[in-house]
């Protein structure tokens, strides 16, 4: 009886640790690894060619803005009354 506890408590802590390390594992991939790699890419291109790397920086920043207000106006549809609140140089959307 406790030889069969011990052992079922052992795979469970087993269990336990392996699903923590894989969820660990993936948190840190997404917080840490991610935008480290995307800066050193980001490095990469400036130190090629800066004046080429900043206009696609600008190009990449229209992009997203262009898709936000494209989902504002989907929103505002959706939602009724819809607010545009600028902060700084982010744009942010509330809707009320």
């Amino acid at each position: 009886m406790t030889a069969g506890l011990g052992i079922g408590t052992t795979i469970f802590v087993c269990i336990l640790l392996a699903t923590s390390a894989i969820i660990f594992s993936y948190t840190t991939n997404i917080l840490v690894i991610n935008p480290i790699e995307k800066m050193v890419s980001k490095v990469k291109r400036i130190s090629e060619n800066p004046i080429l790397a900043s206009q696609e920086e600008e190009n990449e920043a229209l992009t997203l803005e262009k898709l936000q207000e494209e989902q504002f106006k989907r929103s505002k549809s959706k939602k009724g009354i819809c607010k545009l609140v600028n902060s700084f140089k982010n744009k942010k959307y509330k809707c009320v």
